[in-house]
């Protein structure tokens, strides 16, 4: 109703136009409830889902590091027997230089 305004009504009654204003001002909060609500729903599904997936993530890197610590533990163990491997090839030379030596020496 037009003519149903805090003004209009607080000529008529003071009472009556501090009543007017707050159906007013509950109109006014109805409508914005109406239009913010769905959004905030919106809003906490995206925030669940975000959580779901930032747990997922930390997951996936909590493996990732135990992958990566195997990794670097196998890349250890292969360099530490490669270097036995080459220490043990030039050992095996040079039994090998004096063992035909030896063998010249004999002959």
């Amino acid at each position: 109703d037009p003519s149903f305004t805090p003004k209009a009504v607080g000529n008529v009654s003071l009472a009556a136009g501090a009543l007017c204003q707050w159906v007013h001002a509950m109109k006014i909060y109805a409508e914005v409830f109406r239009e913010v609500e769905p959004k905030r729903n919106t809003l906490r599904r995206a925030q669940e889902r975000l959580e779901a997936k930032q747990k997922s993530l930390r997951e996936a890197n909590a493996e990732l590091k135990i992958v990566m610590d195997l990794v670097a533990g196998l890349n250890k163990q292969f360099n530490d027997s490669n270097d036995e491997k080459e220490t043990l090839q030039r050992t095996a030379e040079e039994l090998m230089l004096k063992l035909d030596r030896a063998g010249k020496l004999v002959n």
